[in-house]
């Protein structure tokens, strides 16, 4: 799932072969979007909300009106699924990642490929770019995170130091910090420019979305924010020394999956059938994607506290 930058959109992809667009406030269904013809991986919005892209086991990237539902391009030329798509800061170029070990850089407006990207061992899992559109970042399950010129397609860094796949990456507003979200249940932070792992966070989940608040103190997951501000950028923060890591902040879920908490508070425990197979978390509201195909929100005021 995906909100679009202004919090008023959900899209969700399902394995039905659609995409939905859900008005976030009402829950009422804006679209529902036809045409992958297996499921869908994963969706982005383009900064401006207009655009939608969808990925999808059948090997294709799709784009399409967020307004209308219309589609405007298909994106085809991978070999296998593709597992994430990530748009440019300007809207021009959208990245996409695939089991074939490839990333793709196409053109949003011609659909035509600038650039395909190889040097990976295994399948390729998040792309993000940097805030100045230079420069793109692609996670995959070999366990290693590369920086890669954007214009050019040549390597940059090859980030190396996760012990299992890594499912998320994000830049800093800045672009002079990488997050990378990992299977091995922790999330590290690396310095863009030198390669070097500043800070490894034990968060003990496996967390499949991150990113940067404006001020870079904070890192926003599915499972709630993570305060970043005031930990010291030490090669290797473990848990045991610096145990106020394992706090999330604001609205998430907790390790079980089975509340929905507010500062690692439990609030809200959720009966089987709201237990989320996926989730996003847009400021104090959450939105859970359920196995059995049901979407729902919950808002946090105030008066819950």
């Amino acid at each position: 799932m995906a909100f679009s930058l202004d919090g008023k959109t959900l899209a969700s992809a399902s394995r039905d072969r659609t995409v939905k667009l859900w008005d976030a406030g009402s829950g009422a269904v804006r679209q529902t979007l036809e045409g992958h013809t297996y499921g869908i991986t994963a969706v982005a919005f383009s900064p401006d909300g207009k655009t939608l892209a969808s990925a999808s086991w059948d090997r294709t990237v799709k784009l399409w009106d967020a307004g209308s539902g219309a589609v405007r391009q298909t994106l085809e030329g991978h070999a296998y699924e593709v597992n994430a798509v990530a748009f440019s800061p300007d809207g021009k170029t959208l990245a996409s990642a695939s089991r074939d070990r490839t990333v793709k850089l196409w053109d949003a407006g011609s659909s035509a490929v600038q650039q395909t990207l190889e040097d990976y061992t295994d399948s390729i899992t998040a792309v993000a770019f940097s805030p100045d559109g230079k420069t793109l970042a692609s996670a995959s399950s070999d366990c290693t995170v590369k920086l890669w010129d954007a214009g050019s397609g040549a390597v940059r860094q090859t980030l190396e130091g996760h012990a299992y796949s890594i499912n998320a990456v994000a830049f800093s507003p800045d672009g002079k910090t990488l997050a990378s979200a990992s299977s091995d249940r922790t999330v590290k932070l690396w310095d863009t420019n030198s390669g070097e792992c500043l800070l490894t966070i034990r968060v003990e989940k496996v967390l499949y979305s991150i990113s940067f608040d404006p001020n870079s103190r904070s890192l926003h997951t599915e499972f709630g924010i993570i305060n970043i501000s005031a930990l010291p950028m030490s090669r290797l923060a473990s848990s045991s020394a610096n145990p106020q890591l394992l706090q999330f902040q604001g609205v998430g879920l907790n390790s079980a999956a089975v509340w929905i908490t507010y500062s690692a508070q439990n609030l809200l425990w959720l009966p089987l059938e709201y237990r989320p197979g996926c989730s996003a978390v847009s400021g104090n509201s959450i939105a859970v994607g359920t196995s059995r195909g049901r979407v729902w929100t919950c808002s946090i005021h105030s008066g819950m506290l």
